[in-house]
């Protein structure tokens, strides 16, 4: 997926035929890979083909991680702490 979102990146097209080729990129996956895109259209939203066209920022991978830290309940404390230290990690740059 990442590759795929770096080559839509690349492409020298217009923004509306970026943005249908997201749509066309993201049901391709939802076909290959129904369980997961199921599970990532649970923790971000209907919305989540927006991924593909948005490199440069990861609220969504953020709002994805913060769903299942807070599914997975009190037994989550060392990806808390995992969480945590990456993000130390990249505010020190």
């Amino acid at each position: 997926m990442l590759a795929s979102r770096e080559a839509l990146e690349k492409l020298e097209v217009s923004e509306k035929d970026k943005r249908q080729r997201q749509a066309k990129l993201w049901s391709q996956v939802e076909t290959d890979f129904p369980i997961r895109c199921d599970w990532a259209l649970q923790d971000v939203g209907k919305d989540f083909h927006n991924w593909f066209g948005n490199a440069s920022d990861t609220e969504l991978e953020k709002k994805m991680v913060a769903r299942v830290l807070d599914e997975i309940g009190p037994g989550g404390g060392d990806f808390r702490g995992t969480r945590g230290a990456l993000r130390r990690r990249v505010r020190a740059g």
